[in-house]
């Protein structure tokens, strides 16, 4: 994987304006958490040479332990952006892994603005689901058709045009933070994926980047469980911002890419392109809307469940228990946790994520480590943009019935105590730091979220 990679760094170079394949480390973690890196000269003292250009580690990295880690800090020297192979041996599936993730590193030191959060919260308005449903799937249709005949210049502009005004009549239907947010994420995640695809295209794994682009855009997250945010803000958007920046791409827009970098969305591109006014916009949309495909799409997307509304879920929880719990870290030299979970859903708030009944969730930091299982855990929205989930990871909550310092129960109030002498349900703590507890009223959270919609 990193060999062909390391041989092709002047050919990925050429995939995005800006990207110097050069310039950027990557790895991968083994199942013993060393850390592997190309290079032709010694990263780093604290590494050796396993094989020609191959360094490992010489210690472990206990706290790498999600899937991947984009711009890694692995020594003071040493910055990488890393995938965790373990014992995988799909070198296309980890290939296509590392570069996704490794533009968006290249994103965050040279994008201007570059905020997207794929488990945003979802507002869309007085519209009923399905007709939401219905509408993006409509569309992504759309995008299937532009590409699978492109060449054929009529139809081709024909039905941009279609999908432009359909969008945006959509988008005017709908409360304006939808449209902000679909256009951030296609900006984040749908150029990433479109990079994913030509870079791995330059490095000999794929001969046309079409049949796999319209494979991503057929992929469906609206028919899928959990909540109306990932199922509108997730993988649809990796998919239909890819179709949109190969549109762009193919129709040779000049300087697209940079227009991106400087803040536009691959939308906001094709939009301008393909200017409508709004009453040719709104008579598109009306006939479109008559169309046997849309139809075709409103009568499946009424089958699809509509899951409990996020705020609800979590009053379901908080009426369950005593207490919301804060962890937060007492620890001067270091004030973030780092986070890893696999979580059975996902459910977006406005002020943050629930992951209800988690599989697991790990925090841990310099002497401290919190592991929980099959609890309900908050973590709290941030404004950061070096956050790779949206997430503050200063701080998370959880939910809880009891819990105990020196085998002591807690009421409401804060506290200070080492993480191993902490106590509570479906938790382990370890290690000698001191983390800082906040326990309230298990509602509280509601209770604020509900005060501030009212303001």
């Amino acid at each position: 994987m990193l060999d062909r990679i390391e041989a092709n760094k002047a050919r990925l170079s050429q995939v995005w304006m800006g990207y110097d394949a050069e310039q950027r480390r990557l790895g991968f973690i083994d199942s013993d958490k060393f850390v592997y890196l190309k290079a032709d000269e010694l990263p780093d003292n604290d590494f050796i040479e396993v094989e020609k250009g191959l360094w490992k580690s010489e210690k472990a990295y206990a706290q790498f332990n999600g899937l991947f880690h984009i711009n890694a800090q692995i020594t003071p020297e040493v910055r990488a952006t890393l995938v965790e192979a373990g014992a995988r041996k799909n070198y296309l599936a980890l290939s296509a892994l590392i570069l996704h993730e490794d533009f968006h590193g290249f994103q965050r030191e040279h994008f201007v603005d570059n905020r997207s959060d794929t488990l945003a919260y979802a507002d869309i308005g007085e519209l009923p689901p399905y007709e939401v449903f219905a509408a993006v799937r409509f569309e992504r249709r759309l995008l299937q058709s532009i590409l699978e005949r492109f060449d054929e210049t009529d139809v081709r502009n024909d039905r941009i045009t279609s999908y432009v005004a359909h969008r945006n009549v959509r988008s005017q239907l709908m409360p304006e933070s939808f449209s902000i947010n679909e256009n951030a994420i296609e900006r984040s995640e749908g150029t990433a994926t479109w990079f994913e695809f030509y870079a791995m295209k330059e490095l000999g794994f794929l001969h046309d980047v079409t049949p796999v682009m319209i494979r991503r855009l057929q992929s469906s997250s609206e028919e899928i469980g959990g909540d109306l945010s990932a199922r509108f803000f997730s993988q649809r958007l990796y998919g239909t911002g890819a179709a949109i920046s190969d549109i762009v791409h193919r129709l040779s827009i000049p300087n697209w890419q940079q227009a991106i970098k400087l803040g536009k969305s691959p939308f906001d591109i094709l939009n301008e392109h393909y200017a409508v006014s709004t009453d040719i916009a709104l008579q598109t949309y009306k006939v479109l809307q008559t169309s046997q495909a849309y139809r075709d799409e409103l009568t499946a997307s009424k089958r699809f469940e509509i899951p409990i509304q996020p705020l609800q879920r979590l009053n379901n929880i908080a009426e369950e228990y005593a207490f919301k719990v804060t962890f937060e870290l007492d620890n001067a030299s270091r004030d973030e946790f780092d986070y890893g979970f696999a979580a059975k859903q996902i459910v977006s708030l406005p002020e943050g994520l629930l992951l209800p009944n988690i599989y697991r969730f790990n925090a841990s930091a310099d002497n401290v480590r919190i592991s929980v299982e099959g609890e309900n855990v908050l973590l709290h929205k941030t404004a950061s943009l070096s956050s790779e989930l949206g997430v503050s990871k200063s701080t998370f909550a959880l939910f809880v019935d009891t819990i105990k310092i020196d085998d002591k129960a807690l009421s409401l109030g804060s506290y200070s105590a080492r993480a191993e002498d902490i106590e509570a349900t479906g938790c382990q703590f370890e290690g000698e730091g001191n983390i800082r507890i906040t326990v309230e009223k298990a509602d509280v959270e509601l209770s604020k979220i509900k005060s501030d919609s009212v303001d």
